[in-house]
């Protein structure tokens, strides 16, 4: 079993965490944590590793980034997508409604993401 190096968050990665509101509780924290440990190649979480919806317009500006406006973008849409559906147990039908979509136009999003299963 391959275990993760233990890293720290830099101070303005923690204090943007911290200033969050974290509107999808527990699981929202879980979510941007994890991606940190996904994306994250230095010795120390940086604001930039952080999901963009996390970081917010403070890594707008941020050179260091990386990622274009489309990218970021995207990468907003399925944080909010999978938010909604972990939020929701996994259903797609309470997780369109929660977000005010059609089931329709939630799937088609869904499948845009390739967030649907096989």
């Amino acid at each position: 079993m391959t275990s993760i190096p233990q890293r720290p968050f830099g101070n303005e990665a923690l204090t943007t965490m911290e200033a969050y509101g974290w509107p999808g509780n527990v699981r929202e924290l879980k979510f941007a944590v994890e991606r940190v440990l996904c994306v994250a190649r230095g010795d120390v979480f940086d604001l930039g590793d952080l999901p963009a919806e996390v970081a917010g317009p403070a890594v707008a500006g941020n050179p260091n980034m990386g990622e274009t406006f489309d990218e970021q973008m995207t990468s907003i849409e399925r944080g909010i997508l999978q938010r909604a559906m972990d939020g929701c147990d996994g259903s797609q039908k309470d997780a369109a409604a929660a977000l005010g979509l059609t089931y329709d136009r939630f799937r088609h999003i869904l499948r845009k993401h390739g967030l649907t299963g096989p």
